[in-house]
């Protein structure tokens, strides 16, 4: 643990199958294109990372 009690992680607990480092995508691409179609993109991104 660090002095303010987070630990650096890859992985999300809410979201573990998206790297940590790809969320501010993610963010951003919900608040360019709307819920639904973010909701879309990240599910077809994750389906396509499970098939890896």
């Amino acid at each position: 643990m660090q002095e303010n009690g987070h630990i650096e992680a890859e992985t999300s607990l809410a979201l573990p199958q998206v790297p940590v480092k790809e969320l501010p995508q993610v963010i951003e691409c919900h608040r360019a294109e709307g819920r639904r179609r973010a909701r879309k993109a990240v599910r077809a991104w994750a389906k396509e990372q499970a098939r890896q």
